[in-house]
Parts: structure tokens; C-alpha cells; sequence
């Protein structure tokens, strides 16, 4: 998963961040509109080197019953686990069974207000404090860890700390990370979040040969259809058992191949965005036919046959049905050739 959420607590303020993923060794925080670009790199002792900003910080981590316990460049901060008292949550996996408490009843700190089924074996959840209880789910619901049960009017409102959310900009200098357009469409293709149209649109930018153009769209094209190939018309389970058989010694390829076809609408994008860059090949750089190397990446695009590439399909065919049609010059020049001919004949 390349997209995911994460919340922290510092001093009785909650940052509630967006993690995407933008390379292997790099990662954006999304907060509050603010985007920070992170690259990280592990150490032989297990320390994480993060550089943002510009400026690199060394970062060691411990989970404790508290919470995360942080190093950061030698200063330890603890980041506690937020917790709230008047939330009932569960801490397995399984189903509602039964409640022991009825809906309006007081329950007291420690006594079991419900009971799950998990693994097959009845247990029941106590209550971590006292006061009236709501149930939220109910009997034969399924349930995951962390899911909330139910929830308490606390007979001592004290107890809830009020935790405030971050909503400003962090204190922290905008940086991009230097990525070149070639590595943005490698990563875009291995699944990592990309600006696909933006990096569609540099990586075409930088060419003035037609040969080194089309070489690069080639193999752009059989890169997406390395992986493509495998799920097209197929069941997915059918694949993930086959990548998994073929590569008992190297589940990486597995997660790889995996992770790069669950961002297809991401990879479409791009493939497409690179296809509309093909299409203004013959103004820039007067082109008369398509070069072999490119024309067979696109015939085998065209070939694709599940509907969740319709457009690639529909694009990749037009390209090449396009440049089979002579030019307006070629024919200009083919009807002069045959009216000369014709005159001569005469």
C-alpha cells in the first residue's frame, strides 16, 4: 500500500498526516495542504536517515506500551499513543457475540460490557472505565482490532484529556526532491505515486532525435506490458499463485509485480499521457513512419484485450492506423507525379 494514513500526538496536539509513497527510498507527508518530500535511507544498525528540507536528521524508533519513543538527532521525544477513555474499542478480530450490558446501563471500570467470538473462542472485553454505555455495533456483527464497541458518558469527565488538531502550516522549508524525468516514469511504472502527466510531459520534452524518442517510449511500453501481460484476462488469484510458484525464492518479485499492478489507473495514465507525446512526433520531428522498435511496442499495446485498458488499446491502435495514411505532402506530391505522367501519356 503506497497511500496511507497516519496519526501522531506531541504535547497534547494531534497531526493527522497522508504518507504516499514517491520512490522506493522517498515518501510526500501531506498535512493541512502543506506537501514535504522525504527521502529515506536505512543504516547498518537500523537508524533511519531522513533528509528534508534540505538537511538530513538521524532517527532511531521504539514502540513501548506508552507509545513510539523517537531519537531525533540525538534528542529522545516520546509520541504517546492517543487514547480516549469514553471509546470502547476492541483489540481482536471476530465477531459480536452478545453484550452483557444493556444500552443506558452503568458499567464500572474493569467489569465485561460485551463479549466476541475470536479464533473460535468466546472472551469477553471489559470496560477501562466507569460510566453509562452505548452500544454501537450489534450482536453478530463483524469486527476488526481497533474497531469502536461501544462508548461511555464518563461518571468522571476528567479523566478525558482534550487533545487539540494540528490545522496550520508546519514550520518546515519547502524542497523538492531532485528526481530526473526518466526516474519519475521508472518509479511512476513500479507503482510509486508520480505526477504522471507533468513527468509524461518532461521526459518527452528533453528529446530532439527520433530514434532516441521512440527508443524511450519502446521501452516505456514494454516495461508497463511486462507486468500487464501477466493479468491481462486473467484471475487475479490465478496470477498472485503463478508469480508466487515462480518465484518461491524471491516473494520480492511477487510484491513488486503486485504493487505495480494495483496502481494500473495510475500506470494507464502515464502510458496514455506518453501516447498523446507520440502523437505530435510527426510536427517535431517530421516524421514520415513510425521506427520499427517503437511501432512493434505499440502493435503488441494494441493486443491487450481485458476492458480496464480500453483507452491504451484504442489510442495505441489510432497511432498506428494514423501513420499508414500518407501525408498531405506525399499525396500532394503522389497526384502531381500521376498528372505529369498522365500529360506525358497524352
Amino acid at each position: 500500500m503506497n497511500i496511507f494514513p497516519i496519526e501522531i500526538a506531541y504535547e497534547d496536539v494531534k497531526y493527522q498526516f497522508t504518507v504516499t509513497r514517491t520512490s522506493p527510498d522517498s515518501i510526500r507527508l501531506h498535512i493541512n495542504d502543506q506537501d514535504i518530500d522525504v527521502k529515506v535511507r536505512e543504516t547498518p544498525e537500523g537508524a533511519l536517515v531522513a533528509n528534508f528540507a534540505g538537511v538530513p536528521h538521524r532517527i532511531l524508533g521504539m514502540d513501548e506500551p506508552l507509545g513510539l519513543r523517537l531519537s531525533v538527532d540525538g534528542v529522545t521525544t516520546l509520541m504517546p499513543t492517543i487514547f480516549d477513555p469514553s471509546e470502547l474499542r476492541t483489540d481482536v478480530t471476530g465477531k459480536v457475540v452478545r453484550y452483557l450490558q444493556d444500552n443506558g446501563k452503568e458499567v464500572q471500570a474493569g467489569d465485561p460490557f460485551v463479549e466476541v467470538e475470536a479464533m473460535k473462542m468466546i472472551m469477553p472485553i471489559k470496560a477501562t472505565e466507569s460510566g453509562t454505555v452505548s452500544h454501537t455495533m450489534s450482536p453478530g456483527s463483524i469486527i476488526n482490532a481497533g474497531d469502536l464497541l461501544a462508548t461511555l458518558q464518563l461518571k468522571d469527565p476528567s479523566k478525558v484529556k482534550k487533545i487539540e488538531t494540528h490545522t496550520e502550516k508546519l514550520d518546515i522549508d519547502e524542497s523538492n526532491l531532485d528526481v530526473s524525468p526518466s526516474d519519475a516514469v521508472a518509479y511512476a511504472l513500479s507503482g510509486y505515486f508520480q505526477d504522471v502527466e507533468q513527468v509524461a510531459v518532461s521526459a518527452m520534452a528533453g528529446f530532439t532525435d527520433i530514434n532516441d524518442a521512440s527508443a524511450f517510449v519502446a521501452a516505456t511500453v514494454d516495461s508497463y506490458l511486462e507486468t500487464e501481460n501477466k493479468f491481462d484476462s486473467q484471475l487475479l488469484d490465478d496470477v498472485i499463485l503463478g508469480l508466487i510458484k515462480d518465484n518461491k525464492d524471491s516473494l520480492e518479485t511477487v510484491i513488486d509485480v503486485s504493487m505495480s499492478h494495483q496502481q494500473l489507473r495510475m500506470r494507464n495514465k502515464l502510458i496514455l499521457a506518453i501516447l498523446r507525446q507520440v502523437e505530435t512526433f510527426p510536427d517535431r520531428f517530421d516524421m514520415n513512419a513510425i521506427p520499427t522498435d517503437m511501432l512493434d511496442s505499440l502493435s503488441n499495446l494494441s493486443k491487450l484485450r481485458s476492458k480496464q485498458y480500453g483507452e491504451i488499446i484504442l489510442s495505441s491502435s489510432n497511432i498506428i492506423m494514423q501513420s499508414k495514411i500518407p501525408s498531405f505532402d506525399k499525396r500532394k506530391e503522389e497526384l502531381r507525379s500521376a498528372l505529369v505522367k498522365e500529360d506525358k501519356d497524352r
